[in-house]
């Protein structure tokens, strides 16, 4: 069977290098250029991608279709090369081809041989450093589990490098793949927070299959509360509380421990249920928030001989009212000036402590004489003095600008959805707290809503926020919402006031595709901007800088073929294409995403190193986004994928584009533009002549390539910068 294989494998190489002498005759009808390593090692168990663009060089359309190879499948789904597939002339489209690990043979090379449909005879293949080479891989295998109980961050390891986070439960799996024969180790390198996870079934070598039996089982920590307790007598006991519960009678002075413990970054609060018969106990070090080791500095002294606390109030207005405590409890509520007298005394050798719970609502009092350790009378000399007083209230912004839900937000870390709910922080910054505090909302488009953690009053030198959080609908430019007509929103206010400040105010937005902002159509979001700020994005100019320009100049009405330095669709800002020619000012860009980067590595070019340079910004497409448009001076000539989608480009397609784009999000639903326009993405194959563009057209996305001296038309882009 081994020679049988042998012998169909030398027959089909023979059979590629036919067809591959036949297709070198001449020059190639059609080319391919490939978009992936086209030398590839694929494991028995697994597959490995390899694409190709196909190129109709001819002036004839040509229907074509590839020759079967062994282990090789065709993927013909939507942006790809159908079997058979139709090109006119110069148009292209992406060879997909699947390679299948466990029916390829240990090694071949050749193809794919792509042959005209009505004539066998005509077929061609990439050139010989481009051909499909393919060696069949040992099986890799996974490593991963379950983790249960997590509440925070986990970071695993497996064989001490490979690093994997996980923030929820569920399963899980390590990036790098393993050999059968190998072992593998999987510990916890950083533990969550305020929790211990354990990993059971964590080691082992791999026999052939992939690993899924780790489990990983987390718990939060947990620790006691105590402390001591001093002077009590020998025959009376205190009841101590925990949180309100977890009673605990204390009958003999030394040290205790409450029998419930308390979860890690939880609060813990002791006070007393109980006092003893004839005295009375004060706790001190009572309350905090547990951290990661046993509370053992609670302290409870009881006293035999106790006494009163009291002073004198001044100054408090008709009408008014003052709420005082003394140790954080024992209120006292004053109508009146005059005299006053704590209801429950303190214990001799107790600390007192007088303090304003809450304060007059147009008024301050202050205390003084108010603190102190009980002697063997009654305390009279606390004084209490009121004034009236003003504050002043600020809003964190003056404005703010949030994106509708309903939009996938690609291009940005993560990929988040669009609407994320945004606060507008009001600050007290007065030395008095705004009293009968009230916020008057605007009526929201459909689907908002509004809300806030503030009361009735706010303290001095302090803050409360107000979150809106969008919903589906865009604000009214009056009429409509801003989306379906693509005009500009009217901004809504919030209005904030007290009685004792002046009323301040901000104003809010919810923006979607389409809407006018800051110059320009809104056709993407980006959400993970602080929620105290505005939403960012990029807008389109509302209208041409030119319906027909050529995209490079000589200054003296000739094209400029040049390859510009690192802004081609391949190129990267780790690998620039084109990688040469760079002169002082341009960087490698993300070439068909970056837009701004692309700009400048071209405006940079035509301003200093062009023949005739500087050109004239009115006389090639990048120029004319260099001008001030609609005030603002910071607009770019956008890269091909924020134009639109295609596979050409690597920008994705109609329903995971790469990055939110103007045919997305302007002409697919709003129909906004229309026409041939330039991108600032040069075509890596031919980055000398050539450049792409992007037809917006309803229905569906085109993008290509094309001489730079081509006449399309140009709309400029911007980020927001609300």
């Amino acid at each position: 069977m081994k020679g049988i294989r042998l012998i169909k494998n030398s027959i089909l190489m023979v059979l590629l290098l036919a067809v591959a002498t036949l297709s070198s005759a001449g020059s190639p009808v059609w080319t391919f250029t490939p978009l992936t390593a086209t030398t590839i090692s694929v494991p028995s168990n697994n597959t490995g991608i390899v694409q190709y663009t196909v190129t109709n060089q001819s002036s004839r359309t040509h229907t074509l279709s590839m020759q079967s190879i062994a282990g090789v499948s065709q993927n013909t789904s939507s942006g790809y090369c159908g079997n058979p597939f139709t090109l006119g002339y110069h148009q292209s489209c992406v060879l997909n081809l699947t390679i299948n690990g466990s029916l390829i043979p240990n090694c071949f090379s050749g193809g794919p041989v792509v042959c005209q449909q009505s004539n066998s005879l005509q077929c061609y293949q990439p050139n010989t450093s481009d051909v499909l080479t393919v060696t069949k891989a040992e099986a890799t295998y996974t490593v991963g589990g379950t983790v249960n109980g997590l509440s925070g961050t986990l970071v695993l390891e497996n064989n001490g490098s490979d690093l994997l986070t996980l923030t929820a439960d569920g399963t899980f799996t390590f990036p790098t793949t393993e050999l059968s024969g190998a072992s593998y180790s999987v510990t916890v390198q950083t533990q969550p927070a305020t929790q211990t996870c354990t990993v059971s079934n964590g080691s082992g070598t791999i026999s052939n299959s992939n690993i899924t039996n780790i489990t990983v089982t987390c718990s939060t920590n947990s620790y006691a509360v105590g402390g001591t307790t001093t002077g009590l007598a020998g025959s009376e006991s205190v009841v101590l509380q925990n949180n309100g519960g977890d009673n605990l009678t204390v009958s003999a002075n030394g040290s205790f421990t409450f029998a419930t413990p308390v979860a890690q970054g939880s609060t813990y609060n002791v006070t007393v249920l109980t006092q003893p018969s004839t005295q009375t106990c004060t706790v001190t070090n009572g309350s905090g928030t547990m951290g990661g080791a046993n509370v053992t500095n609670v302290s409870v002294t009881c006293a035999t001989n106790a006494y009163t606390v009291g002073g004198t109030l001044s100054g408090l207005a008709g009408g008014q009212s003052v709420v005082l405590q003394n140790n954080g409890a024992d209120n006292l509520t004053l109508n009146s000036n005059g005299s006053f007298t704590f209801a429950t005394s303190v214990a001799e050798g107790s600390a007192y402590n007088v303090t304003v719970l809450t304060q007059p609502s147009i008024q301050t009092c202050t205390v003084t004489n108010g603190s102190g350790t009980m002697g063997g009378a009654n305390v009279t000399n606390v004084s209490v003095s009121c004034v009236t007083n003003t504050t002043t209230l600020t809003t964190s912004v003056s404005s703010l600008a949030l994106s509708k839900t309903g939009y996938t937000e690609y291009g940005i870390s993560g990929t988040p959805s669009s609407g994320l709910a945004r606060t507008i922080t009001v600050n007290n910054t007065g030395s008095y707290p705004a009293v009968n505090f009230s916020i008057s909302y605007p009526s929201w488009p459909s689907g908002t809503t509004a809300s806030s953690n503030c009361g009735s009053s706010l303290a001095a030198s302090s803050s409360c926020a107000i979150t809106i959080t969008p919903g589906s609908t865009a604000t009214s430019d009056g009429t409509n919402p801003c989306t379906t007509t693509g005009t500009a929103p009217v901004a809504q206010t919030i209005t904030i006031s007290a009685d004792n400040a002046s009323s301040v105010s901000s104003t809010a937005v919810i923006l979607g595709y389409g809407c006018i902002m800051q110059g320009g159509y809104i056709y993407a979001f980006d959400d993970t901007t602080s929620a105290s700020t505005s939403v960012g994005g990029k807008v389109a100019t509302t209208s041409d800088q030119s319906s027909g320009i050529i995209w490079s100049s000589n200054g003296s009405g000739g094209t400029s073929n040049i390859a510009i330095y690192g802004i081609s669709q391949t190129s990267t800002s780790s690998s620039p294409n084109p990688s040469s020619g760079q002169v002082a000012g341009q960087t490698a860009c993300n070439g068909n995403i970056d837009g701004t980067c692309d700009t400048n590595n071209i405006y940079v070019y035509y301003q200093n190193n062009a023949t005739n340079a500087p050109i004239s910004n009115t006389l090639y497409a990048t120029g004319l986004c260099k001008q001030t448009i609609s005030t603002y001076s910071d607009w770019y000539l956008p890269a091909i994928c924020e134009v639109g989608y295609g596979a050409n480009a690597s920008c994705g397609v109609s329903g995971t584009p790469t990055l939110q784009n103007m045919q997305s999000d302007l002409v697919d639903t709003l129909n906004l533009l229309s026409g041939f326009y330039w991108s600032s993405t040069e075509f890596a194959v031919n980055p000398t002549s050539r450049a792409w563009f992007q037809n917006f057209a309803s229905g569906g996305s085109s993008q290509s390539f094309n001489f730079k001296n081509g006449i399309f038309a140009v709309r400029c882009s911007r980020a927001l910068t609300l």
